[in-house]
């Protein structure tokens, strides 16, 4: 089954829909998260770097 992020909101009001965008600091779409971090800055070769450093912590 595959999860999509309006599947998240489709049953709660537009309030509650700001509330979990602000508590998850989301301030721009698309936002992307690796382990609860967000990628400070949009494009391929950070992403990239950011999941080698998740990595690496893991090790």
């Amino acid at each position: 089954m595959e999860f999509e992020a309006r599947d998240m909101f489709k049953n709660i009001n537009k309030r509650d829909q700001l509330i979990c965008i602000a508590a998850g600091k989301v301030s721009k779409t698309p936002t992307f998260f690796v382990n609860k971090k967000a990628l400070e800055s949009f494009g391929p070769d950070q992403l990239y770097q950011l999941i080698v450093d998740e990595i690496n912590k893991a090790n």
